[in-house]
Parts: structure tokens; sequence; C-alpha cells
């Protein structure tokens, strides 16, 4: 930090922190609290003031990013990781945690630990449910296969009462599974 100055100085400083503090990057110039901007700004000697001339847009953040990144040996999480995450959601949290809040704190857990930055908020809320799909229909299958031969016959027989027409039976998991969901309510 000893090369830059004034709004680069502040910009770099806050980045930096709240890198440190969530394990990602801020989306937006306001996600970052006043209070905060004053106290950092305090710390590197620049007015609060500047925090506002910071550029969001430009090269200089893409690079601060990056100077992060490297400075803290993290790198940009990538689609493979993200699957990673998936698959890591599914076999070791999943079956034990269902709230969202939870689910969102294992997984910015597991990016540090990986050394990676976290996505976006939107992006990982986006990623935690679609590992709780994959992990209800998995666990819906298991129960599914689990169950007599003459339960899985009511089940169907129940189906196509309602109205459903089972044609295999990847469609019949998928109505009973239809039928069992049919409410707002998750089952987790």
């Amino acid at each position: 930090m000893g090369n830059k100055i004034g709004a680069t100085r502040l910009g770099f400083a806050v980045l930096l922190k709240f890198f440190q503090r969530a394990g990602r990057f801020p989306a937006f110039k306001n996600d970052i609290p006043g209070v905060v901007i004053s106290f950092v700004a305090t710390q590197v000697g620049v007015a609060p003031e500047a925090y506002l001339q910071y550029d969001w847009q430009g090269r200089t953040i893409k690079d601060h990013r990056a100077d992060i990144r490297r400075l803290l040996d993290f790198r940009e999480s990538t689609v493979t990781d993200a699957e990673q995450l998936q698959q890591w959601l599914i076999a070791e949290v999943l079956p034990q945690e269902h709230q969202d809040d939870r689910l969102r704190e294992e997984a910015y857990a597991w990016f540090r630990c990986m050394h990676l930055e976290a996505p976006t908020p939107d992006r990982l809320t986006r990623l935690i449910r679609s590992a709780a799909h994959a992990f209800e229909q998995q666990l819906y299958g298991v129960t599914f296969a689990s169950l007599p031969v003459e339960t899985q016959a009511a089940l169907e027989a129940l189906l196509v009462l309602c109205g459903f027409s089972v044609c295999s039976q990847y469609e019949y998991r998928a109505a009973t599974t239809r039928v069992l969901t049919s409410s707002d309510t998750r089952l987790f």
C-alpha cells in the first residue's frame, strides 16, 4: 500500500479488509457501511470522503482485486470449483443441515478453506439451491428404491388415480416427487 495515495489507498484498504472478513469482494460501493469506511480511512490516513472517488468500474479495482488475491494466496473460483462445492454440500452438509443461513456459512467457510474467492451472494444462493435440489432428488430416489415393491405399486396406483400418467420409472419418480412436494412447504 506504500505507493497508493488518496482514494486509491482507501479503496484498496477497504477491499482488503472486506475480503479478509467475507472471503469475497463487495459487489457495490455502498456494500461497505460508512462507519467501516471512516475507521479504515483513519487507519490509512486518508479522508473518508475520498472513498467516493474510488473507481469501481475501471482497471484499478481489477488490479487491486488481483493484488489482494495474490497477497492472501487466493484465486478466483471456477465452474469446476462450484461443482465441487455442490458435491461437498450434498455429501457432507445437507444430510445434517438445511437452514439457508447455515448452508451459506458453510459454503463461505469451504471457499476460505480452499483459498478460493467466493462467488457473488446471488451466485452462491443459486449454487446452494441447486445442491439442495440435487440432494432432495437423490434422497427421494434412495427412499423410493428402498420401499417394498407393493408400496411402490400402491404409490403408482395413487398417482394414476390423481391423474398422473406414468410411462417410465424416471417419470414415476418425478411424478412421485411432484405429488409429495406439491405444497409450498419444502421437506427440509
